[in-house]
C-alpha cells in the first residue's frame, strides 16, 4: 500500500499534499478542506482542514466510523457539495469555480458515484437505469444521437458486472447485489477519471460484499482511479492507499513499506 502523506487536523495555511510514490501524477485533491452546517443556531464542524491526494489510477480508501466525515468528504470531492473553506481540484483546476453546466459535466464526465442504498429508478429496467448517466450527460437534445452508442454500451457493462440475463429486469426484480452492479454499470457509463463509492458493500452479505470488492479490484486493475468511503479495516486494506477520518480530521496514514 503506497504512502498518502497528509496533515492533521485543520490548517490556518492550507498547502498541497505531496504526491504519493509510485503514482502516474495526481487526480484529484482535497487542500485544507472544512465543512460546517449550521443547526439550531449552532455550528458544527464536520471536516476541519482536510487534505487529500488521488493519483491517476490509484485506489484510495477512507476508513471511519459512522459520523467521522467521510460520506462529507466524498460529495465534496464528487462536487455535490461545496467545502465551507479550502478547495477541491481535479487535474490542477478548483471545482469551486464550476457553475451551471460545467460543473453538471464535471459531475457527469469526471466523476462515477456509487452510493450504499444504489439510488435506482424503480419503474425503470436495469438497463433503462444505467442509460441515466448518459442522458444526463449529453440533455434531451443530444441525446437521440447517441443513445444507440450507449445502449451497447451499457448492455456490455451490465455483461461484464454478470448481469447479462438480468438487464430487462426491474430494481424490484433483482437482489441487492445486482442492484449494487446496476449502479456500478450506471457510474462507469460515461468512463469517469475516479470512481467515487460510499460503503458499496454496506448493504450486503458476506458473500455478495465480496463479489462486488472483487469486480472494484478488477476495475483497479484496469487503471480505475477509485476513492472508496468503509468502516471496515478489512476493505480499506484492499486499496493501494488508505486514510483514516476521525471527527472530521485525518489522523493517520496506511502503508505497506
Amino acid at each position: 500500500m503506497s504512502e498518502v502523506v497528509v496533515d492533521v487536523g485543520a490548517s490556518d495555511s492550507p498547502r498541497a499534499p505531496r504526491q504519493s510514490r509510485g503514482l502516474k501524477g495526481e487526480l484529484l485533491e482535497a487542500r485544507g478542506v472544512e465543512r460546517v452546517f449550521e443547526e439550531g443556531g449552532r455550528s458544527l464542524r464536520v471536516l476541519q482542514g482536510v487534505d487529500l491526494s488521488v493519483g491517476e489510477g490509484q485506489w484510495v480508501t477512507i476508513l471511519g466510523r459512522s459520523g467521522s466525515g467521510k460520506s462529507t468528504l466524498l460529495h465534496l470531492l464528487g462536487g455535490l457539495d461545496k467545502p465551507s473553506s479550502g478547495e477541491v481540484f481535479f487535474r490542477g483546476g478548483s471545482i469551486a469555480s464550476l457553475r451551471g453546466s460545467a460543473l453538471n459535466r464535471y459531475r457527469a464526465e469526471s466523476v462515477g458515484l456509487v452510493f450504499q442504498f444504489y439510488h435506482l429508478l424503480p419503474e425503470l429496467s436495469a438497463v433503462e437505469n444505467v442509460l441515466i448517466g448518459g442522458m444526463l450527460r449529453h440533455g434531451m437534445f443530444q441525446w437521440p444521437g447517441r443513445k444507440r452508442g450507449y445502449r451497447e454500451r451499457a448492455e456490455a457493462l451490465l455483461e461484464r458486472v454478470g448481469l447479462k440475463d438480468r438487464m430487462r429486469h426491474r430494481p424490484s426484480q433483482l437482489s441487492g447485489g445486482e442492484r449494487q452492479r446496476v449502479a456500478i454499470a450506471r457510474a462507469l457509463v460515461n468512463e469517469p477519471a475516479v470512481l467515487l463509492a460510499d460503503e458499496p458493500t454496506g448493504n450486503l452479505d458476506v458473500d455478495t460484499s465480496g463479489s462486488i470488492l472483487e469486480l472494484f479490484q478488477q476495475l483497479h486493475g484496469e487503471g480505475q482511479a477509485i476513492v472508496m468511503v468503509t468502516h471496515d479495516p478489512a476493505v480499506a486494506e484492499l486499496g493501494d492507499a488508505a486514510v483514516t477520518l476521525v471527527r472530521g480530521k485525518i489522523v493517520e496514514s496506511a502503508s505497506d513499506e
